[in-house]
């Protein structure tokens, strides 16, 4: 009253002099201030005229300075932030097991509430009177990244998912991966060695793997002259070797067993029992990957060696990777002919001898930019009814001629 105080008021609201609760206050007729305090509530001055013999009223309206915010779900050692503040303990109280009540002046605050391996919860708050503001909290996992370096075109798995392929820069970039829980990485490319670790991975830096694949090394040379049957061979069930020459006829592919060969020289003859040609495959990965070579002899490319590329045992006879090459002799039924083929890096290069004049001529440079297959197996197919007969078959792996 008038700056001086008269008491305080207990939870009741009631006012205190001393010992006493009274619940009148005599004063003098006159003009009075009564200004009431509370440290959380904006101070409430208000002014008063005691008239002789009549009862005054004086009500405090008291506006709150702080708000609360109820913090729900809130995990054990996880850092309360406010306003990019650390709180102070003075200003906030546990409720319960996980819900935290928060004290903070009125206005927009910004909350973040941090722990070790996970994502902050960050939100914006909007305080206008002390009325608790509840919050759930919800943490999610800080996941994990990984780079992997390795070969162009590798392709990367993690526990048996395929989750692409390296870039032409050498790298693939794998995001969203849980952190702490073991992985099986694996990295495979045609002609190269798989390549397979076990790696736990964090979320505090960035996880790096940089690992070249290592090319299959080469079979040594490898030769049939088909007298004892197919036993070097896995073969189609229609093929037949005897008496020297393997006959083909089922589009099945056959390889001759457990080959690989990088740069290579390949020959062979051939006899063809019908009038639609012969055909073969390069750098087999297996029986359904490879590059194929058709000689046709009749049909759309008449007289000419045709280039396909075969993905996961698919590919389309009237679509070539390359524009077919013309043969400079004309291919007969009965005929026989000397293929040689010289494999080097991404190039693979055809020859074909005409056993009646043995003039040799080139019929065909293939280059694969991407060098999808850089090393294989060699074998034959055929994959539109051809019949052909093969015999000589060589295979001699590096230096060329």
């Amino acid at each position: 009253l008038n700056n001086r105080l008269l008491g305080k008021t207990t939870v009741e609201g009631k006012l205190i002099l001393g010992k006493n609760k009274p619940k009148t206050l005599t004063l003098k007729a006159g003009k009075y201030k009564f200004r009431f305090e509370h440290p959380d509530y904006q101070s409430d001055l208000r002014d008063v005229t005691v008239n002789r013999g009549e009862p005054s009223a004086v009500t405090g309206a008291l506006k709150p300075k702080f708000g609360f915010l109820l913090l729900a779900n809130l995990p054990k050692g996880a850092s309360v932030i406010l306003n990019e503040e650390p709180v102070n303990p003075k200003n906030f109280s546990w409720q319960d097991e996980g819900t935290l009540k928060l004290k903070a002046p009125l206005g927009e605050h910004q909350l973040k509430v941090s722990l070790t391996g996970y994502q902050p919860f960050i939100s914006q708050y909007q305080i206008k009177d002390a009325a608790p503001i509840a919050i759930g909290v919800e943490l999610k996992r800080l996941l994990a990244s990984l780079v992997v370096k390795s070969n162009p075109g590798a392709r990367v798995y993690l526990d048996n998912q395929e989750l692409g392929t390296i870039s032409s820069e050498g790298r693939l970039v794998l995001t969203a991966l849980e952190p702490q829980k073991p992985y099986r990485l694996v990295m495979e490319r045609e002609g190269y060695k798989k390549y397979e670790k076990e790696l736990t991975l964090v979320s505090e830096r960035e996880n790096v793997v940089e690992q070249p694949l290592s090319l299959l090394t080469n079979s040594s040379e490898f030769a049939d002259s088909f007298e004892s049957g197919l036993i070097f061979w896995d073969a189609p069930k229609e093929w037949k070797a005897e008496k020297g020459f393997l006959t083909i006829n089922s589009k099945e592919v056959g390889l001759p067993k457990e080959r690989n060969y990088c740069d290579a020289e390949v020959v062979f003859s051939l006899r063809l029992l019908n009038s639609r040609g012969a055909a073969w495959v390069v750098r087999a990965q297996d029986k359904e990957n490879y590059y194929l070579f058709c000689l046709n002899a009749e049909g759309a490319y008449s007289n000419k060696l045709v280039t396909y590329i075969c993905r996961n045992g698919s590919y389309d006879l009237t679509k070539p990777v390359m524009f077919p090459s013309p043969i400079p002799v004309q291919l007969k039924s009965n005929q026989t002919y000397r293929i040689r083929i010289i494999i080097t890096g991404n190039v693979i290069q055809h020859f074909l001898t005409d056993n009646k004049t043995g003039d040799e001529f080139s019929i065909g440079l293939c280059t694969d930019e991407k060098n999808l297959f850089p090393c294989g197996n060699i074998g034959f197919v055929a994959p539109s009814g051809e019949s052909f007969q093969a015999y000589g078959f060589v295979i001699k792996p590096n230096n060329p001629k």
